[in-house]
């Protein structure tokens, strides 16, 4: 929100000496401006002056965001060279998992399908989009690259823009507080912090695309602090922005939710003269934003909470493990090009994302002290602590086994329904998102001592700005990116899938048990699935379902055929004995799901699969074609009774 100190000599708000007392959070009404709101028209010179500030404006802002894509290339320059066969891991694991999203998003949109509702993997049932991070916000968007170059290149495209995107967006934002060169250094705390490059090294695109959450802000201070901005298309803007974040990533729209919403109370409470003037007007907006946002999200809601796809128990479970000692606050891993090796224990680099470091903490803290009387640097300072507080979760021993929670957001995980989803080390973003704020401040702050635009000695303002510059830059240098997750190629595609052998096969829309089993050891099943445009549907895929008493599960319902055709991150299948209980319990499963084909395609246990596959169906594969063995499930049977459901009764006779 802004902190709406009168301006002069053309300086933004905030940087503006602060009178002692209460700090307004919008200008006084003058004599020129009625107290209900409605502007008065500026002269013709003032119009001039404003559009000439808006030109200017943009231009800024453009080179602000070629700045920040070029480093984002740098950071992942390692992915352009074969843009459309090469991505983080090979396409295994989450970046796999988001590829396939991306994948059903277009096949989805482009068909007619409902893409919350997904049972082209982990068919029959399917999965719910809204309770897997399908992002289907970005999904259907990228339809044309993922179309005509695929969903590597897709991924790729939104890896590289994430960081981009998130850092120009917070610098719009910042910019309403204070000068451009403060905001476009300060938003690089945000798009580029390590929270970024630890989800980025994870291929987590819901947590790594976060440039709607300024938008979300810049909105919020239009509705609650600024005068100048209608109503209308405020609003609806603001339900349309919500919305769209939900489908993108609802764990950090509820982390947002769960910051803003006490700070604005929090602010309500402490400047009353500010809501007696606004009351009106937030109760006027406020109804029409989240009538907008209800209605775009009531479907998706719906699905959340259905019993068909509701998970009751933590996704992630226990979340106590994905918190951070006080130490890695300050000790950065490896992510980062100062960092080290840290004791790793139960929390991986993929989501070690909170180190703030001294320098930084140094630079916020003289902030702090430099300019304590403005209310908009004191609240992000306290929402950098509280936020800090949640990814340590400290506890008080108070004996006899019992402990006392110190972070707000346990508390309100024990009370309040799906936020018990939330991660607490991912509220390093919002971490990152004050901390941009607080910086801002201090840069501009420092900046203006060196102009000699402070009162005071000028040779020691000088010199104390030059130091809080310097501080801030090493703070900055201290988050630089080290290292990255390595890239591959994505499995290679059997020719069965792309020459035309696949629809010439096997009917569309047909279910199929595809060998090696799509889990989250291993997606080659998947990326054959969308390179093949979605033709199948198939029993396996590494996504998020209920299991029968609402807990939560990442792998397929057929867990016989999981067991016997599913393989683990090297590769290895099932050597086991397939005794006769475990073969006919693997040909029920694929009676009761509808499979109509087994496929098996090349693997580096090919042989194993195939021998596996031949004592399930009862007879050698019906075709060899374009890489695979395929076996006919509706046509052909054996006669003797152990082959069970796989032959209908009227077959048999």
């Amino acid at each position: 929100m802004t902190d709406s100190v009168p301006a002069s000599a053309g300086h933004p708000a905030l940087d503006e000496p602060v009178p002692t007392g209460p700090l307004p959070l919008d200008p006084a009404p003058r004599g020129d401006q009625p107290d209900d709101d409605r502007p008065v028209a500026p002269a013709s010179g003032q119009t001039d002056r404003k559009w000439l500030r808006r030109l200017l404006g943009w231009r800024v802002g453009a080179g602000w965001l070629l700045l920040y894509l070029t480093l984002s290339l740098i950071l992942r320059r390692d992915l352009l060279p074969h843009f459309a066969t090469v991505t983080l891991t090979g396409g295994e694991g989450d970046p796999g998992l988001f590829m396939s999203w991306l994948g059903w998003a277009a096949h989805a949109i482009t068909h007619g399908l409902d893409p919350l509702r997904n049972n082209f993997v982990q068919a029959p049932e399917g999965v719910s989009g809204v309770w897997n991070t399908s992002v289907l916000a970005l999904g259907i968007p990228m339809t044309p690259i993922t179309l005509w170059f695929g969903t590597a290149a897709s991924y790729n495209v939104l890896l590289i823009l994430s960081p981009a995107l998130s850092a120009w967006t917070a610098s719009i934002w910042l910019r309403r507080h204070t000068s451009a060169l403060p905001a476009g250094v300060a938003a690089l705390v945000f798009g580029f912090s390590p929270f970024m490059l630890a989800q980025i090294r994870g291929g987590h695109l819901h947590t790594t695309f976060l440039a709607l959450i300024p938008v979300i802000l810049i909105l919020l201070e239009n509705l609650l602090v600024r005068k100048d901005r209608p109503l209308w298309p405020t609003a609806p803007l603001l339900g349309l922005a919500i919305a769209v974040q939900y489908f993108i990533g609802s764990e950090v729209l509820l982390m947002l939710a769960l910051t803003c919403i006490p700070v604005v109370l929090i602010l309500a409470g402490v400047r009353r003269d500010v809501v007696r003037t606004r009351w009106r007007r937030v109760l006027a907006a406020g109804p029409v934003a989240l009538l907008v946002a209800a209605l775009l999200l009531a479907y998706g809601l719906s699905e959340q909470l259905s019993p068909r796809y509701r998970i009751v128990d933590p996704v992630i479970s226990p979340v106590s493990h994905y918190t951070v000692p006080w130490g890695y606050l300050v000790h950065g891993t490896d992510n980062l090009y100062f960092g080290g090796k840290i004791a790793r224990a139960t929390l991986s680099p993929i989501e070690n994302g909170s180190f703030i470091g001294w320098p930084l903490i140094a630079a916020l803290l003289i902030t702090l002290v430099v300019l304590r009387r403005r209310v908009l640097v004191v609240g992000a300072a306290a929402v950098v602590a509280a936020a800090a507080v949640c990814e340590v979760a400290p506890r008080i021993d108070l004996g006899s086994g019992r402990t006392l929670a110190l972070s707000p957001l346990e508390w309100v995980q024990q009370h309040l329904p799906l936020t018990d989803n939330v991660l607490p080390v991912r509220m390093a973003f919002i971490v990152s998102l004050a901390a941009s704020l607080v910086l801002a401040a201090g840069l501009a702050e420092m900046i203006e001592r060196v102009r000699g635009r402070r009162p005071g000695r000028l040779v020691v303002n000088r010199t104390a700005g030059t130091a809080g510059i310097a501080l801030i830059a090493v703070a900055l240098l201290s988050t630089a990116p080290g290292k990255s997750s390595p890239v591959g190629h994505v499995p290679a595609v059997p020719a069965f899938f792309t020459d035309g052998a696949l629809q010439r096969t096997v009917p569309q829309n047909a279910t199929v048990m595809l060998a090696p089993m799509a889990t989250v050891s291993n997606l080659h099943a998947e990326h054959w699935q969308s390179s093949a445009h979605f033709w199948f549907r198939q029993l396996g895929g590494y996504a998020l379902r209920s299991n029968e008493d609402g807990s939560p599960n990442f792998y397929p319902r057929q867990r016989v055929l999981v067991r016997l055709f599913g393989v683990d991150g090297r590769g290895a299948a099932y050597s086991g004995p397939l005794t006769p209980a475990l073969l006919a319990a693997a040909r029920t499963e694929l009676s009761d799901s509808g499979a109509t084909f087994l496929i098996v395609g090349p693997s580096e246990s090919t042989s194993a699969q195939v021998s596996l596959a031949t004592q399930v169906a009862g007879r050698g594969p019906d075709r060899s074609v374009g890489g695979v063995e395929l076996w006919d499930l509706r046509v052909h049977c054996v006669r003797p009774a152990t082959v069970g459901p796989l032959c209908p009764a009227e077959q048999l006779r």
